[in-house]
């Protein structure tokens, strides 16, 4: 069963009310005119870039929250005529419990990033000395705890670089790879380098719960999934996919599951899933449990889940399981 029929027929009969609590946080703060230093890297000339920039939880309220957008500031000190373009444009995140960056960039990765945005091309029409957001494709859920990397990668780099506003951070940290096949590429030609990472800020989103769940599960056992602080009474539905993730809309939210995978949605009988639909408890908490088939292929495979409640429509982000013997 596909989510693009499930979710979306339900949707049809909901009136969509989303509040709006967008915040804004800023690393290291949301002043687009300052910074210690600056660097063009990553929104500069090359024919490919691979870039990877690591930011400590220290950055970010211990407190889950939505990651909708983000915004580099191109530093007034340099002028620039045009706007950066860029193709194959990709925008990644994920938790880490990484300490260091290394020089393996698929590492670094780890198995479950969340790809935010992804345009086959893509204008980054920026103002001098002011924050310009991506106008990221799908949220990205924080937990309050960990740190995050993220990756922006591209082929066909800008005419020019955009020098931007950077900073020196406390347990930050940047690698690399630009030039032909850097797109791909699994090892870093510059850093690791704890200096001129980009100044960004972040639009957060409070209003909407997150997901905990099992982060493991071996194949042939069974794991949970439960959402929080939810509306007590509200209709829900909780999705989980097989693979990596996108985006599918629902109304005017958005939950990051790609409708083109297999998976599973509030499936009747089926053994492996129970709770993936029903009414909030007066607790404001829901919960469903997951089956992994004994099935040895399974094996590092991906389970991405995703929620949202109808009343009022109100979606989680994506958090992944790791299938494990």
């Amino acid at each position: 069963m596909r989510v693009r029929n499930g979710l979306l027929g339900i949707a049809a009969l909901v009136a969509v009310s989303v509040p709006t609590s967008a915040q804004f946080i800023g690393w290291p703060d949301t002043n687009a005119g300052a910074s210690a230093t600056n660097n063009a890297w990553p929104m500069a000339q090359d024919v490919e870039w691979r870039y990877q920039y690591l930011l400590p939880a220290a950055c970010f309220p211990a407190a889950p929250f939505k990651i909708t957008d983000m915004a580099f500031a191109q530093h007034g000190g340099f002028s620039s005529s045009h706007p950066g373009t860029y193709q194959r444009w990709q925008v990644r995140m994920t938790l880490t419990t990484v300490a260091t960056l290394s020089t393996n960039l698929d590492r670094n990765l780890g198995n479950c990033p969340v790809t935010v945005m992804q345009r086959p091309n893509f204008t980054w029409a920026y103002a001098p000395d002011t924050w310009t957001d991506f106008g990221l494709d799908c949220a990205f859920g924080y937990d309050g705890t960990s740190d995050v990397l993220i990756e922006i990668r591209y082929t066909g780099g800008s005419t020019a670089n955009l020098p931007m506003r950077a900073e020196n951070p406390p347990g930050g940290a940047r690698v690399l790879a630009k030039g032909v096949g850097s797109y791909n590429a699994s090892t870093a030609t510059f850093g690791p380098s704890g200096s001129g990472l980009p100044k960004t800020r972040f639009t957060i989103d409070r209003t909407c719960v997150m997901l905990a769940l099992t982060p493991q599960v071996s194949i042939g056992n069974s794991g949970a999934v439960q959402v929080v602080n939810a509306s007590p009474g509200a209709p829900y539905q909780i999705a989980t996919a097989l693979g990596h993730t996108t985006q599918l809309s629902l109304g005017s939210c958005s939950i990051c599951l790609n409708p083109d995978v297999l998976f599973f949605l509030s499936v009747t009988g089926n053994p492996l899933f129970s709770g993936y639909a029903g009414t909030v408890a007066a607790n404001g908490t829901y919960a469903g449990k997951f089956g992994v088939p004994a099935l040895r292929g399974l094996i590092g495979v991906c389970l991405s889940h995703a929620s949202v409640t109808l009343n009022p429509l109100c979606c989680t982000n994506t958090v992944t399981t790791e299938i494990v013997p």
